[in-house]
């Protein structure tokens, strides 16, 4: 009975483990939609001559995400960093 049951605990750790790998990937990809995003309003607002518009939503990009956004001048430069292709 004991050896039954301790495969099933290894089953069950070994499930759990593949969902964490999983939902770990799928908020990677969240985020990255989401950055994205906002990086579009910013250069439709900018283009759009609206820079406070911009400026706002740059601001809370970098408030909410807590990661390294490009500066403007990268984003428009086309030279920011690409995050689909990141370590996966």
């Amino acid at each position: 009975m004991l050896p039954l049951l301790l495969s099933l605990l290894k089953l069950a750790e070994a499930y759990l483990g593949i969902k964490a790998v999983r939902a770990k990937w799928e908020l990677e990809r969240d985020i990255e939609n989401y950055c994205d995003e906002v990086q579009n309003e910013i250069l439709k607002a900018r283009a759009a001559g609206d820079d406070a518009r911009a400026d706002i939503l740059h601001q809370r990009l970098l408030s909410s995400s807590g990661i390294s956004v490009s500066t403007q001048r990268d984003i428009e430069a086309g030279s920011g960093p690409d995050v689909h292709s990141g370590g996966q």
